[in-house]
């Protein structure tokens, strides 16, 4: 993982390495970016917690879950290997207004109200009837059953 800022190094970004560090909330809220470079991460907290401070992120592409969650919230950029520092210079042109996105993003999906309700959702709609008939049209019927019953 790593974070960047101009704040350190006044005009030239300064890149540093985290393995065992811990951040704290008024470091990443001074980061210009965050970048969590992992093809395997299944939503890195790290993001949700840059993103509750309004800092953006930098994923890679090749990480559906991630890459999903950056598209998803407008919290930031899912890269290609090959374009990272066009991904980052977007990021950084950008200022906050990405991070202002990620922000507002786990404030409506990620609160207990929000997880609260879509649990809500998916038990009312295991017990409506005919959303269970639709198992044998296949993943298109049942999705279609899952719309009309929603």
């Amino acid at each position: 993982m790593w974070w960047a800022s101009h704040r350190l190094f006044g005009a030239r970004p300064g890149y540093f390495r985290l393995d065992l560090q811990i951040l704290d909330r008024v470091q990443l809220a001074q980061a210009d970016a965050l970048v969590l470079p992992s093809r395997f991460e299944s939503l890195g907290i790290v993001l949700l917690e840059a993103w509750q401070v309004g800092t953006p992120v930098l994923v890679p592409n090749t990480n559906p879950v991630t890459a999903g969650q950056v598209r998803r919230s407008g919290g930031g950029v899912a890269y290609e290997r090959e374009s990272f520092a066009d991904a980052l210079g977007a990021v950084l042109d950008a200022g906050k207004t990405m991070g202002a996105r990620g922000r507002e993003w786990v404030r409506s999906e990620c609160s207990w109200q929000a997880f609260g309700e879509r649990l809500e959702r998916l038990v009312m709609l295991a017990a409506v009837p005919g959303v269970a008939g639709a198992q044998g049209q296949g993943p298109v019927g049942a999705a279609a059953a899952l719309r009309k019953a929603v």
